[in-house]
């Protein structure tokens, strides 16, 4: 019976080091195809970790030199985040930045609810409500997991795969370029059309504010670069009317909004 024992113990042995030591300097690698939320989180704080470690290319507004309008912003992020419309408000570190970019009006959202804005856009948007509706609908893209379905359309999932285990990627800019520039299918601005609708009705801000966004499109030197990669679908201004027919007041914020984000961006 010890010789048994014996014999058993070094067979687990041998097995325990055949499959499960790796030589070493072997790099782990998985075509992965399906994202849990903590993967998708993973990859967004990685791609956020870049974007602050490159300030040529990405010239953000630094949080520590800029605290009135980080403050207010991710104040009424946080807002939108507590609403019951956003299902992984405990999974992602819901978090907003602004690119300090006057020719471009833009925003777009990486997986795990890092968004980022322009300046331009900031300085296109009058009032608070259309704030709130912007954030709103780039929160979506990261809730409704949008944003990775995106990466993954252009993106192989070894190369997605390799940042989750943490190997070295050359060109996350190119990742990061995907969700800038990528146009999204109607179906996904209409997706997100609703959750800001929805996320804004449980409040009393003015419920058009993405119609009043669209509407103030006028300068076709300066165009909306949003609408770019957020093309408009046949009657949005129509389904963004009946969806909000009941809800909202007419608070827009616009002074606050001023004082929080204009007067520091002037």
């Amino acid at each position: 019976m010890k010789r048994y024992k014996l014999t058993f113990g070094y067979l687990f042995i041998f097995f325990v080091f055949t499959f499960s030591c790796r030589p070493e300097g072997e790099v782990v690698r998985a075509d992965i195809q399906n994202f849990t939320f903590q993967d998708q989180a993973k990859i967004g704080n990685e791609l956020a970790q870049h974007i602050i470690d490159n300030p040529s290319r990405y010239n953000l507004l630094r949080p520590s030199q800029n605290q009135k309008i980080y403050m207010y912003l991710n104040t009424v992020l946080a807002t939108i985040v507590n609403t019951p419309t956003v299902e992984n408000r405990d999974i992602f570190d819901w978090k907003m930045y602004v690119i300090r970019d006057d020719e471009h009006k833009s925003a777009f959202t990486l997986p795990g609810g890092k968004i980022y804005i322009t300046s331009a856009f900031l300085k296109f948007l009058n009032n608070e409500a259309q704030l709130f509706s912007v954030l709103s609908h780039e929160m979506c893209y990261a809730d409704h997991s949008l944003a990775m379905t995106q990466l993954q359309e252009n993106h192989s999932g070894l190369i997605l795969g390799d940042i989750i285990f943490n190997n070295p990627v050359e060109d996350k800019d190119a990742i990061i370029e995907t969700l800038l520039n990528e146009q999204y299918d109607f179906d996904k601005v209409l997706r997100a059309d609703l959750y800001s609708i929805d996320a804004l009705c449980q409040f009393q801000y003015e419920s058009q504010g993405l119609n009043s966004i669209l509407d103030n499109v006028t300068d076709e030197n300066f165009p909306l670069d949003w609408l770019n990669t957020r093309p408009s679908y046949e009657g949005r201004p129509d389904t963004i009317s009946t969806r909000s027919f009941n809800c909202g007041a007419t608070i827009l914020q616009e002074e606050r909004y001023r004082e929080c984000v204009l007067s520091v961006l002037d």
